[in-house]
C-alpha cells in the first residue's frame, strides 16, 4: 500500500508536470511579420506563414501558427492567401511611398483561388512613413476586390471603401460576410461597400457579388451602387442577403445605364439606421428585387423605400415579408407578387403606395401598426387580416381609399388582449378607426375574435362574457362528459 501511494503522487506529480508543459507549449502567441523588399525595392506579395519573404518576431515554431494566435502582417503589397484561421489578424499595408500599392490594399488581381480570413478581430491597416513603427499605421483607405471571392468570418471594424470591382479591371468580383462559426456571430461595422464597373479602355463585361449569410451582423454606413458610363456592356450587380442582418445608413444609385441589379432577400434581415430608398437614381438601370417568404425590414425609426421602378418578384411559391422597428416600409411598386404571410410588428406602417398586396393569403398588424394605401383595399374571399387590439386607444388600423367590391371579403380577425379591458366589461370601437376607407361594407367579412363582439352600423364592440354565459358554457361541457361516461 505503501508503495502504491508513492507511485500515485508521483504520476499524479509527472502529469501536472506534463500539463504544465502542454499548456506552454498551446499558449497564445502574437507574430509580427514584416516583409522584406525584392532587390528592386518594391514591395512583394503576402503568400502566406510559410513564405520565405518576411522576418517574424517571434519566429514560427515548426507546429505552425494556430487559431490561437494574434498575428500582425506588415509591408506587404497584395494579399495572395488562400486561408487564414487566427484568434486576430491585422494587415498593414506598404505605402507608395515605401515601394508599396497606395493607401489601401488589393487583394491579389486575378486570383485562381477564393481567399478566406477567419479572426475574431480583422483590421487592413496602412503605413507609409517607417513600416517598422505602428506608430504611423493609419486605416487603409480602401480594400480593393477585382477579380477576386473574398469571405470574411469574425469582426471587423473598418472606416474605409470595401471595393467590389474597379473601373479599371472588373470582371467577375464577390465579398461574403458570414458568422465567425456556426455558433458565433461576426459583426462587421463597415464605412462604405461600393460596386464598381470597368470603364474607358479597360472595359469589359462585369458580375458582381455581396453576400450576407447567417451569423453575419454587418452595420455599413454606405452601400454604394457607382456609375456605368458603358452603354455596350454588360453589368450586373447582386445582393444576396440569405440570413444575419445587414443594417445600412444610406443607399446610392448613381446614373446606372443599362446596369442590371438583383437583391435575392432570401432570408435574414434588412435594417436601416437612416432613410433607405432602393432604385432611385437607376436611369436605364434595372432594379430587381425577389423576396423569400419571409423578407425581414427592420426600420429602427427610419423608412425603407422600394422605388417605382423596380420589379418586385417572389423567390420561391410565396413571397412574404415583415417589418419591424416602428419606422416605415415603403413599396411603390407593383406588390402583386406578395403571396404569403405579411406581418406589421409594433408601431410600424407598411404603405403600399397606391397598390395593394392582392395576392397575399394573410395581413396581420400589430396593435399601433398600420397598412396603408392610397388606392383600394383589395381582398378576396380566401384572405385573412389580424387585426390587433392592446387598448381602447392603442390598435392596429387599415388605410385606404375604399375597399374593393366583391361577393366576400374574407377573414377579419381581432385579436384583443385581456388587459385592453382594464377592469370594464367591454370596449368600442369607430369602424372607421380600425378600417379607415371609404366604400367598406362590414357585413362582408367574415369576423371573429377572441371575445364576443356586437357589430353596428358605426362601431364594433367587445365584450367579456357575462359570468352566466361561462356557468352555461361549463354546464353543456359537463352534460357531454356525463354522456361520454355513460355510453363507455
Amino acid at each position: 500500500m505503501k508503495v502504491s501511494l508513492l507511485c500515485g503522487k508521483s504520476v499524479a506529480a509527472a502529469i501536472a508536470a506534463f500539463s504544465i508543459f502542454i499548456g506552454a507549449e498551446c499558449a497564445a502567441e502574437t507574430y509580427t511579420l514584416t516583409a522584406e523588399l525584392n532587390d528592386q525595392g518594391r514591395a512583394q506579395d503576402f503568400t502566406g506563414f510559410s513564405s520565405e519573404n518576411f522576418t517574424s518576431d517571434p519566429e514560427i515554431p515548426s507546429g505552425g501558427i494556430t487559431s490561437q494566435d494574434d498575428v500582425i502582417v506588415r509591408g506587404f503589397y497584395d494579399y495572395n492567401v488562400d486561408y487564414i484561421d487566427v484568434n486576430s489578424f491585422t494587415y498593414v499595408a506598404r505605402g507608395q511611398s515605401l515601394g508599396g500599392y497606395g493607401a489601401g490594399m488589393s487583394f491579389k488581381y486575378n486570383a485562381t483561388k477564393d481567399f478566406t480570413i477567419k479572426a475574431k478581430s480583422i483590421s487592413f491597416l496602412n503605413n507609409d512613413t517607417d513600416i517598422n513603427d505602428p506608430t504611423y499605421d493609419t486605416t487603409a483607405e480602401f480594400l480593393n476586390i477585382f477579380v477576386n471571392t473574398i469571405i470574411f468570418r469574425g469582426n471587423m471594424d473598418y472606416d474605409g471603401s470595401i471595393m467590389i470591382g474597379a473601373a479599371y479591371s472588373s470582371t467577375t468580383a464577390s465579398l461574403t460576410l458570414a458568422g465567425y462559426d456556426e455558433s458565433t456571430d461576426g459583426v462587421y461595422n463597415i464605412n462604405t461597400i461600393s460596386f464598381n464597373y470597368s470603364v474607358g479602355k479597360n472595359k469589359r463585361d462585369t458580375t458582381l457579388t455581396f453576400n450576407m449569410e447567417d451569423g453575419a451582423i454587418a452595420n455599413v454606413g454606405t452601400l454604394s451602387f457607382s456609375t456605368s458610363i458603358a452603354t455596350d456592356m454588360t453589368n450586373s450587380t447582386t445582393l444576396n442577403l440569405n440570413g444575419g442582418v445587414l443594417t445600412v445608413g444610406t443607399v446610392n444609385f448613381t446614373n446606372l445605364t443599362g446596369d442590371s441589379i438583383t437583391i435575392n432577400h432570401n432570408a435574414g434581415v434588412l435594417g436601416a439606421s437612416g432613410n433607405l430608398v432602393f432604385g432611385q437614381g437607376l436611369n436605364a438601370g434595372t432594379l430587381k428585387y425577389v423576396m423569400g417568404e419571409n423578407a425581414v425590414f427592420n426600420t429602427n425609426g427610419n423608412s425603407i423605400t422600394i422605388a417605382s421602378p423596380t420589379s418586385l418578384s417572389a423567390a420561391g411559391e410565396k413571397a412574404g415579408l415583415t417589418v419591424r422597428g416602428g419606422g416605415s416600409l415603403i413599396l411603390e411598386c407593383d406588390a402583386s407578387a406578395l403571396s404569403g404571410a405579411i406581418s406589421v410588428e409594433g408601431a410600424s406602417r407598411l404603405n403600399f403606395g397606391s397598390g395593394w398586396a392582392s395576392n397575399a393569403e394573410s395581413i396581420r398588424v400589430s396593435a399601433g401598426g398600420v397598412v396603408e394605401t392610397s388606392g383600394s383595399i383589395v381582398l378576396n374571399s380566401s384572405s385573412s387580416i389580424t387585426l390587433e387590439i392592446m387598448s381602447e386607444s392603442d390598435y392596429a388600423k387599415l388605410i385606404g381609399a375604399s375597399v374593393s367590391d366583391s361577393d366576400s371579403y374574407g377573414s377579419l380577425i381581432f385579436d384583443i388582449s385581456s388587459e385592453a379591458f382594464d377592469g370594464k366589461s367591454s370596449i368600442s370601437f369607430a369602424l372607421s378607426d380600425l378600417i379607415d376607407a371609404g366604400d367598406v361594407d362590414w357585413s362582408k367579412f367574415d369576423i371573429s375574435a377572441n371575445y364576443d363582439y356586437v357589430l353596428g352600423d358605426n362601431s364594433i364592440t367587445f365584450a367579456i362574457p357575462e359570468p352566466s354565459s361561462v356557468a352555461v358554457a361549463f354546464g353543456a361541457l359537463a352534460l357531454a362528459l356525463a354522456a361520454c361516461r355513460k355510453r363507455k
